[in-house]
């Protein structure tokens, strides 16, 4: 079952490998221990079920709850079908419910802009940045000029982007048939020192381009526990096709009923979190710190204008590949095009500093991100939200911490 055949299993197996699988203590752990080295022998992996835990029941007054029914699946066929959820269905005339699996599909949309780690390690990457950051623009006000800095360039990037996958793609297949054709002709006689290079560089081509997709499917798997080089490509896609099925929203609870559409969805998420996150009532209380008797500090050097090293010290302390804001860059292309954009991303920053503010509503943006907070979630209170802020702003925020954080013993007591 191992390797390229894709291998699906589903029945109700009348067995479990894990203690969670069953509602009490009374367990074989034999039966379980051989079960598990069964399922571990034949590489296969369990789909998981969404909104149950077990699957089976005695129907009795204190009842035994099991997981008996299961579908498995090896790698190559999760690979294959990305999209797929498992859901638990009424049990009615059975002591089992039965199991639905089948595709989810989400609204089409447009795709956002997102930086790529590994760009910046291919040819022409600073130049590209670099045409596209010093194209002249209209604008004046530092934070309007900012925002259409960066879009102009995300947009150059995804273009030069395209333009390199597309050529790759196409380089990569020609590489496989030279070689392929190579090895053939190397059964039956000796290559000659021309095909051998050509067989060599061929094989080199190849290998960069493994190790380009490779970056891009561990940045999209959101996995950071792995140092770069630890693990293949397929780990990678194995992980982004779980944290797409672990994150879909089926479907939520909508007081006795269900929303399944994704209009409903959303509309039972916005009035959820905009009655949660709206303004909270004036307080009828002030305090009056002129009596107080907290010890006066100097805090005169918080008031400083920032310094190019301030700035550049607190994008060196962002995370490089965590997921990105509304504008799509993450750290590492402040980190590494900082020469290029420092002169504007300072300006910005410097108008927040004086309070000119003027369409500070451009980079003050953030993209809300739902995260389960169980397995089965399906109440939207089951969902914690997350914001994930525009890349200048958490420029600015993290400039604000570190130098607030050498007063922080001073102003909170332990």
């Amino acid at each position: 079952m191992h390797g390229s055949t894709r291998s699906f299993f589903l029945g109700d197996f009348n067995l479990i490998y894990r203690a969670r699988d069953k509602n009490n203590t009374n367990l074989n752990l034999r039966l379980m221990a051989r079960f598990r080295a069964a399922i571990n022998f034949c590489g296969l992996k369990e789909i998981h079920l969404q909104n149950r835990k077990f699957t089976w029941s005695n129907e009795r007054r204190r009842p035994t709850l099991s997981r008996l029914d299961r579908f498995f699946c090896n790698s190559a066929w999760d690979l294959s079908y990305d999209n797929h959820l498992l859901h638990a269905l009424s049990s009615t005339h059975s002591d089992h419910c039965p199991l639905l699996h089948a595709r989810h599909t989400g609204p089409r949309r447009p795709t956002p802009f997102k930086f790529e780690n590994f760009w910046v390690k291919l040819p022409r990457f600073q130049e590209i940045v670099t045409q596209a950051w010093t194209q002249q623009t209209t604008h004046t006000e530092p934070f309007h000029r900012l925002g259409h800095k960066l879009y102009t360039t995300g947009r150059a990037l995804r273009n030069w982007s395209r333009s390199l996958i597309s050529d790759a793609k196409l380089n990569y297949l020609m590489a496989q048939e030279v070689i392929l054709r190579l090895d053939t002709a190397q059964e039956h006689r000796q290559l000659s020192d021309a095909q051998y290079s050509l067989r060599a560089k061929r094989k080199k081509r190849l290998l960069g381009w493994a190790t380009i997709e490779k970056a891009r499917k561990k940045q999209c798997s959101r996995i950071s526990y792995l140092r770069e080089g630890d693990a293949n490509t397929k780990f990678f896609h194995l992980k982004v096709n779980s944290r797409k099925r672990k994150n879909f929203i089926q479907r939520l609870r909508n007081g006795n009923g269900w929303a399944i559409s994704h209009e409903a969805k959303q509309e039972i998420i916005h009035d959820h979190f905009s009655n949660l996150m709206s303004t909270p009532p004036q307080p009828t209380r002030d305090f009056n710190w002129d009596h107080s008797s907290f010890p006066q500090l100097d805090l005169e050097p918080l008031a400083a204008a920032f310094t190019e090293d301030e700035i550049l010290h607190a994008i060196k302390q962002m995370p490089q590949d965590k997921a990105p804001g509304p504008d799509g860059f993450t750290g590492l292309f402040y980190k590494s095009c900082w020469p290029i954009i420092k002169n504007k991303v300072m300006a910005a920053v410097n108008s927040f500093h004086n309070l000119r503010c003027s369409n500070l509503n451009l980079v003050n943006k953030a993209n809300i991100v739902l995260i389960p907070k169980k397995d089965g979630a399906d109440r939207v209170h089951d969902y914690r939200p997350i914001s994930l802020i525009h890349g200048v702003a958490k420029i600015i925020n993290m400039a604000l911490a570190i130098r607030l954080a050498p007063y922080m013993s001073s102003l909170i007591s332990p």
